[in-house]
């Protein structure tokens, strides 16, 4: 599965954090981080076509929850 951004959605529920994450599949390393503050209605997440750390193409995007 190599060229793709895998991406980790932790929604929160009560008044926590939710917490987005974004890892490429051929570096291994994590590309994006980013927290949304208690009662958002909704997140944002970066799609990246490249990999800002190693500069590999990504042709595809997972998301988990």
């Amino acid at each position: 599965m190599r060229n793709t951004q895998i991406i980790g959605v932790d929604m929160s529920n009560s008044g926590d954090y939710t917490a987005i994450s974004s890892y490429c599949s051929n570096c291994k390393n994590i590309i994006y981080i980013k927290c949304f503050a208690p009662g958002e209605n909704g997140i944002k997440a970066k799609l990246y076509k490249k990999c800002p750390n190693c500069g590999s193409k990504i042709s595809k995007h997972i998301i988990c929850e």
